[in-house]
């Protein structure tokens, strides 16, 4: 649990430290399976995952999928090019912003592609239009049916069973999006049921977006039957461009969180360690409905504890271990997480190291309680490069406030 073998800075603490080798073999696998695809895929990068990877994907060809004018003006200054681009709402004066910077848009709605398709044609843009291809295959017993987008009534895009019978001349390709962590099985019958809903909108079409969320560079992902059921599509309809948007799978396992225990706070029988970060403004995702509860952290020499009668009632011995709650520094009562089992007693000045949270991380967080968010490092042999070091000086820029 100690950095004795392993010297820290501490003034950079809590920081993300992004795994170079791990960013380089995901890459790796994304450039593997546009080949085995068989030539007509290309995998954007959808922005919303991490901010904190963009220096490293610099001159690294990779495409950006943005969803605001903020994110295309982000892509643009480190991945170079055009985004493409999925915006769920966009105002009249933001188009002049964002049109020079992508080369495709999804429309979330026919409404919004009305208003603005004409304008996006004359700048040579291609629109699609995003549809809900109302093909769930994420359990409502699952954390993950909180981001369910395919459920009846979601927000995002039009539902395949209200479509026209013929889409407006502008539509030039279709955008849909259904998965969270999913297994390729799960790609597979999502892309099924999509030809089936639009097989017959196809042919006037020239590309296809078939959204993210395909966990593509896990060890245990099926990238055979992946690619293969991209490959047969692909055969199907050889016309068509083909893009995915994962974000998530880009960064996998290649960020890890580490942080300094500040204190240990025991109450009523209860052990919680707190850290110098915040589960409440820094790491959202752990706390998203259902994901309160049952989304685990991986944390070195920890074992999430199912059964938490067992942590209240068992007395720590070296046969049993110690059993923690994780509390944040913020005074939001939800910033807590727990119970855990560690085989070693944990001491005030111990570094923990919370592993895969490399996405969904520095791009939530916020100043609540006025916490300074953890810095961005990447390692380089002995030295490690600081690539965003937060200061508590930059809270006042964040919410700064006229004088009256």
């Amino acid at each position: 649990m100690n950095d004795t073998l392993n010297p820290i800075n501490r003034d950079t603490l809590p920081r993300v430290v992004y795994n170079l080798d791990a960013l380089d073999k995901n890459i790796a696998r994304m450039r593997e399976i546009e080949r085995l695809a068989g030539g007509k895929l290309t995998i954007l990068y959808a922005l919303k995952a991490s901010y904190g990877v963009l220096p490293y994907f610099r001159d690294k060809g990779i495409i950006g999928e943005v969803s605001s004018v903020s994110e295309a003006l982000l892509s643009n200054a480190h991945l170079g090019g055009k985004s493409h681009a999925f915006c769920v709402s966009i105002k009249d004066r933001e188009w002049a912003a964002l049109s020079p910077l992508i080369s495709h848009i999804s429309f979330n709605s026919l409404s919004q592609g009305e208003q603005f398709h004409s304008r996006a044609q004359k700048e040579g843009i291609s629109c699609g239009l995003r549809i809900n291809p109302r093909h769930s295959v994420l359990s409502q017993d699952d954390w993950h049916a909180d981001y369910d987008p395919c459920k009846a009534g979601c927000r995002f895009g039009a539902d395949v069973n209200e479509l026209p019978k013929e889409l407006p001349e502008w539509v030039s390709g279709l955008h849909m999006h259904a998965l969270c962590e999913s297994a390729a099985e799960d790609f597979t019958n999502v892309l099924a049921a999509f030809e089936r809903g639009v097989g017959h909108l196809l042919p006037k079409l020239k590309w296809l977006n078939l959204g993210g969320g395909q966990l593509c560079t896990s060890d245990d992902f099926n990238r055979d039957s992946f690619t293969t059921a991209l490959r047969e599509f692909s055969a199907r309809h050889p016309h068509l461009a083909l893009y995915l948007e994962p974000g998530e799978a880009w960064v996998w396992n290649a960020g890890t969180l580490e942080s300094e225990v500040v204190d240990i706070v025991e109450a009523a029988g209860v052990k919680t360690i707190i850290v110098d970060f915040s589960f409440r403004a820094h790491g959202s995702d752990f706390l998203v409905g259902s994901a309160m509860e049952t989304l685990p952290l991986e944390v070195d020499g920890f074992t999430l504890v199912e059964d938490k009668a067992t942590a209240t009632e068992e007395i720590a011995t070296e046969e049993n271990g110690f059993f923690y709650h994780f509390g944040g520094a913020s005074c939001a009562m939800c910033d807590t997480k727990g119970v855990y089992r560690s085989d070693t007693e944990i001491r005030q000045g111990d570094i923990l190291r919370f592993r895969n949270m490399g996405f969904y991380f520095d791009v939530t967080f916020s100043w609540f309680n006025g916490i300074v968010p953890p810095s961005i490092v990447y390692p380089r042999g002995e030295e490690t490069q600081i690539i965003t070091k937060r200061e508590p000086e930059q809270f006042l820029s964040a919410v700064r406030l006229p004088l009256l």
